[in-house]
């Protein structure tokens, strides 16, 4: 610190030597009059004031990031104090939600969000407290709201079709499982279920075989999707029904 502060002040003893030499080998020129909007001064005060106002700005320029600097500091201060405020309260409704009280739940969740609106965990458990009180219309604003702070949130994205399923929307509901596998292409395996189930119920047999195919495609553990395999022989037993009725026979066979 004390090398850093003596190059410092002989960096500026050197400037200034030079200033002063550089000025008394210049003095008749310096001394020869400049015309300022039309008034005649010496050019030494022409460059005295342009040094000045140049030094001026430097000076009002720092001082302005430093205020700009204190200022982002003292938002981010508060932003996080905001925050552990609002974990307080997302930690008590988690433990009511936790304990089947979804309306105390629903209360602190509140009033987390009360202090950081965009605390996106409290969104979240919120909506899904909303869902468990059957609310899930609530409970879906408030999960769409979770997503438009982060619109790649997996639990977020889980959470939106079951929201969507209570209120029979099954295309929003698959919306939302379609952008899980463009996530996760192999490996969301209750995406996958989920959007089998959709087409069950449907009675899109076809579309039902054909994500069935993806789950027995799927990088996970065999002993993690061993329930599936029944599903395989069902639906193609449903497709075959369907063609049946159809009486298109040599297809159903």
């Amino acid at each position: 610190m004390r090398l850093k502060t003596a190059l410092v002040t002989g960096f500026l003893i050197l400037t200034m030597a030079l200033m002063v030499g550089v000025v008394s080998l210049n003095g008749p020129v310096l001394a020869q009059p400049f015309n300022l909007l039309g008034v005649e001064v010496p050019t030494a005060w022409v460059l005295a004031l342009a040094f000045l106002a140049g030094f001026i700005a430097f000076t009002l320029w720092l001082a302005g990031t430093g205020v700009v600097h204190w200022v982002r500091r003292w938002i981010e201060g508060l932003r996080r104090q905001n925050e552990r405020a609002a974990e307080e309260y997302y930690l008590k409704g988690l433990d009511a939600a936790l304990g089947s009280r979804p309306l105390e739940a629903i209360t602190h969740f509140q009033r987390a969000l009360e202090t950081s609106p965009e605390y996106l965990p409290a969104l979240l458990k919120l909506g899904d407290a909303l869902r468990a009180a059957g609310r899930p219309q609530e409970a879906l604003s408030f999960h769409r709201q979770a997503l438009s702070i982060r619109p790649d949130d997996v639990a977020t994205l889980y959470a939106l079709p079951e929201d969507a399923l209570l209120l029979q929307d099954h295309e929003e509901a698959k919306r939302h499982l379609a952008t899980i596998l463009r996530i996760q292409p192999r490996r969301a395996l209750k995406a996958l279920r989920l959007l089998r189930t959709l087409y069950i119920r449907e009675t899109n047999w076809k579309k039902a075989l054909e994500i069935q195919q993806h789950i027995r495609n799927a990088r996970v553990l065999e002993e993690e999707r061993a329930d599936d395999a029944p599903f395989t022989a069902g639906l193609m037993y449903q497709i075959g029904a369907d063609l049946l009725g159809q009486e298109k026979y040599k297809d159903a066979a």
